[in-house]
């Protein structure tokens, strides 16, 4: 292989970096290599990522609460199923007026 000429024609090579950087987020990959677009100061990123950290770990406390809700709903919902069966068939098999027969329960004529 021949060694890379600087000649203005011949792209950079792309390092490994790059593409990581490009998976990553390739708008942000193009706005850093491509249109050289200038990054905030140093000074204005830890405050900024303070607060998107906190907003993230709110909405992320928030998810957990809910996914806790909804665990006891179902729960709730599952014992309500399953009482309004047992008392179903409580009712099908005592019925209160004991002087006539309890249809559910008879053969069927034919």
């Amino acid at each position: 292989m021949s060694p890379q000429s600087d000649t203005p024609g011949d792209l950079p090579p792309i390092s490994a970096e790059q593409v990581a950087n490009y998976v990553v987020c390739p708008e942000a990959w193009r706005l850093k290599h491509l249109e050289n677009a200038s990054v905030r100061p140093a000074a204005q990123r830890p405050a900024e990522g303070r607060r998107r950290r906190s907003a993230w770990v709110q909405e992320q406390d928030l998810s957990k609460t809910l996914r806790d809700y909804a665990k006891v709903v179902y729960l709730l919902t599952v014992v309500v199923v399953i009482l309004v069966f047992l008392f179903d068939i409580k009712r099908n098999l005592y019925p209160k007026d004991r002087t006539r027969p309890n249809r559910a329960l008879e053969a069927p004529h034919e």
